[in-house]
């Protein structure tokens, strides 16, 4: 699949360029924008996508290892047991630390796994790295029709400071 990178001075221009790109029949989930500050992609006339939601992954292995700890200090404390004065042998107090570790435990595990995932894998893999993007510029990538020409595109992309192919 071909694709094209464009660098653009400001946010004026880019929503001129994504207007050009759509007005030549150019699907909006073919365009992803590359920017140091967040853009609402209502703001350019791009669709709202859906993405993998980090925080409630973490939340939930944070409850699985809330019960994998409960599982595990209670299990271990019924199989083998140390009567101690009369008190209980599955002591919450207990429990509950254990609880707390592995709640943590994984709750991080998931971040530090998605993370890994996330920027070792992807849509942006290849994606140019410019300094200009951290210092305010905004760039578009272009996922490119296979039917469809580069040439096609460079056209509505007459305001950016460089057009480049990013294969």
């Amino acid at each position: 699949m071909a694709r094209l990178f464009a660098l653009f001075p400001d946010l004026d221009r880019t929503v001129e360029a994504i207007d050009a790109l759509k007005a030549q029949r150019l699907e909006a989930t073919r365009i992803d924008v590359l920017s140091s500050v967040p853009i609402p992609p209502e703001a350019m006339g791009l669709p709202v996508t859906e993405t993998f939601n980090q925080p409630r992954a973490a939340t939930g292995m944070g409850v699985v290892g809330s019960a994998f700890g409960f599982l595990l200090a209670g299990v271990t404390a019924l199989m083998y047991p140390l009567p101690t004065g009369g008190k209980p042998i599955v002591a919450m107090p207990t429990i509950g630390v254990v609880m707390y570790e592995t709640t943590m435990l994984f709750a991080i595990w998931t971040t530090f796994f998605y993370a890994l995932w996330l920027f070792k894998s992807g849509r942006y893999r290849g994606v140019p790295e410019d300094g200009r993007i951290q210092g305010g510029a905004i760039g578009l990538l272009l996922d490119l029709p296979p039917d469809r020409s580069r040439a096609e595109f460079e056209g509505a992309l007459s305001g950016a400071l460089e057009v480049r192919p990013c294969d």
